[in-house]
């Protein structure tokens, strides 16, 4: 197989809260909350993300992504393996895994994620 199409690129999957896992991460948010007079942490500091190769028929690259900040963010993924860039929205404390790559020989591939804050304002998902 190889890169997916344009309708089945994307599969996002909501997990609770966030997932623990090893790899690449972003810096990690503040031990404790900002003031109230300040701007929500930028994404950089609130966002992680790490990669996940599961073989299946050959290796699906995965790459979740965990948003700890209070507002939505906008994420811009890719790999060094399938460089289409593919956008990604993820609401506050929401963590999502991300299809890149579907049967791929490889099991080593390098993701790249840009995030930040979303102009559309998405909700908190409830909690079932």
């Amino acid at each position: 197989m190889g890169p997916l199409s344009r309708s089945a690129a994307l599969i996002i999957i909501g997990l609770a809260s966030t997932v623990g896992g090893n790899g690449k991460t972003a810096e990690s948010a503040a031990a404790r909350p900002d003031p109230p007079w300040q701007e929500p942490a930028p994404p950089s500091t609130c966002v992680r993300f790490w990669p996940q190769a599961r073989y299946a028929a050959g290796y699906d690259h995965l790459v979740y992504i965990a948003n700890g900040c209070d507002v939505a963010v906008s994420c811009v993924v890719s790999t060094d393996v399938n460089p289409e860039a593919q956008v990604v929205p993820i609401r506050p404390q929401e963590t999502v895994v991300v299809l890149t790559f579907r049967g791929s020989p490889a099991r080593v591939f390098t993701p790249f994620v840009r995030c930040a804050p979303s102009k559309a304002s998405l909700p908190h998902r409830s909690r079932r």
